[in-house]
């Protein structure tokens, strides 16, 4: 059986470089500056949340683009034939995953830089293990791409978290619209990229094990193969974590909400 195929061609890419010297120059220089300058409830702020806040907007930018490149790279046929389950040469789908790497590494930078979010352990997690699902990804050019494109789509409930915290900040009410549009659209993106999609991402999995058998003839270090199996578990739990935080938190909203009315 043929050895698959390795480089780090596709992980140090001018995507990936681009992406993270981004994400550390928004953080900690452009974000702050304009925002210390432009907004005046930004002063109002704790130390701590001003840090929150300069890491939000290459935050939802990120998440927006990675989620169009990735729709966009399934409607343009990446995921068309058996083959491309297993391994996939998608152009827009390389630079998705680049794009997600780059980010992932930039904001553990700033997360390891910045004190105050060092406090957050479980974001950490979540930033190390999903750096080493896409190097995975990357590094063996394209393995279980269909993977990838499932866990990162999740990042689709990223905006709505940060708006709503935003709006919270701001002291919006929480019964305006957007308010309520804010609460519905992370509950709801996070229960169905987190938690029902994920019984669907295991038999994907699966039948991606079995196409790797019948159909693409390469073999796949069981080391690596173990480690992407494991990190996927590790996502599971931390998105079963943060999907609990969330739904008790609308449920909440929504008592809140009704003792107004």
């Amino acid at each position: 059986m043929e050895a698959a195929p390795s480089s780090f061609s596709y992980v140090i890419s001018p995507v990936s470089i681009i992406t993270t010297l981004t994400i550390l120059s928004s953080a900690l220089l452009v974000t702050p500056k304009l925002s210390s300058k432009y907004l005046s409830f930004y002063k109002t702020l704790s130390p701590d949340k001003q840090t929150y806040w300069n890491t939000l907007p290459a935050a939802i930018l990120h998440a927006i683009l990675l989620c169009s490149l990735i729709l966009l790279a399934v409607l343009n046929g990446s995921m068309k034939t058996s083959e491309d389950l297993v391994v996939s040469k998608s152009r827009i789908g390389f630079i998705a995953l680049q794009m997600a790497f780059g980010y992932f590494v930039g904001d553990m930078m700033v997360c390891l830089i910045l004190e105050p979010l060092r406090r957050d352990k479980a974001m950490l997690l979540h930033h190390t293990v999903s750096t080493a699902s896409v190097f995975i990804g990357l590094y063996y050019e394209g393995w279980w791409m269909s993977i990838s494109f499932f866990r990162l789509f999740t990042e689709l409930s990223s905006p709505f978290v940060h708006l709503r915290w935003i709006l919270s900040e701001i002291n919006v009410p929480k019964s305006s619209p957007i308010a309520i549009f804010t609460a519905i659209g992370m509950t709801s993106s996070f229960l169905l990229t987190r938690i029902l999609a994920m019984p669907v991402i295991w038999y994907v999995v699966y039948v991606i094990s079995n196409l790797e058998k019948d159909i693409y003839k390469m073999s796949f270090p069981l080391p690596v193969r173990t480690s992407a199996i494991v990190l996927m578990v590790c996502l599971d739990v931390l998105n079963v974590y943060w999907s609990g935080k969330v739904a008790k938190g609308f449920l909440k909203w929504l008592g809140s909400a009704k003792k107004k009315e």
